[in-house]
């Protein structure tokens, strides 16, 4: 695939694309560029990652790389799981049996006391910002928004949508948002977007 076919389908913008790529060089992974109309980029055929590298320590703390709540909330519990086995599989045995003990031995819940946003509120919207979908959504209090999602972000037991209104990035906390609704039309997401930047960015200048 090519670098502007990849960012559509991992939904990054193409510099973000090629700053991965040279990282997976620099990791010793055998990705090389292929010219011509059909060309793109590939991994060397045939190759497969043992993570002997790893130490101990990097591998039982696969045990947090997720949060089991919070994908399960998001209806990934299944996908995050099935990726967590992938992993151990890839490592020496030795290694896979130290990622496994930590799980018996450590819960985190970032949830706070009495429960927090319904389960089916969260899993509307995660399908919304896969799927590019325009959504409406009544904050408490407020007037109906149509809103285009970019993203969600969990902060100290909140969880905070992150979408465009009327041109400008807003963060609506999840708990006070009613009436969710699908207006039909997708959306077409910022190409230079990053959620990782935006809610850093957003947190060191927001008030409390």
């Amino acid at each position: 695939m090519t670098a502007p076919e990849l960012s559509v389908e991992l939904e990054v913008s193409v510099r973000t694309i090629m700053r991965d790529i040279e990282a997976l060089g620099v990791a010793g992974i055998p990705v090389y560029s292929v010219r011509g109309p059909q060309g793109g980029f590939e991994i060397w055929g045939g190759f497969k990652s043992v993570l002997r590298a790893m130490s101990a320590d990097e591998a039982a703390a696969l045990a947090l790389m997720a949060a089991p709540g919070h994908a399960s909330a998001l209806g990934l519990g299944d996908v995050v799981e099935r990726a967590r086995r992938k992993l151990r599989n890839a490592m020496p045995a030795e290694l896979a049996v130290e990622a496994e003990a930590l799980d018996h031995q450590l819960v985190i819940d970032a949830e706070p006391w009495g429960g927090g946003v319904p389960i089916q509120a969260l899993q509307f919207l995660t399908v919304a910002i896969k799927r590019r979908r325009e959504i409406r959504v009544q904050p408490v209090g407020g007037s109906e928004l149509t809103v285009h999602p970019l993203g969600l972000a969990h902060k100290v037991g909140e969880w905070w949508l992150v979408a465009v209104v009327d041109s400008m990035v807003q963060a609506f906390r999840v708990i006070e948002l009613r009436g969710y609704a699908t207006t039909g039309s997708r959306f077409e997401r910022p190409v230079d977007f990053d959620l990782s930047t935006w809610w850093r960015n957003h947190v060191a200048t927001a008030s409390p």
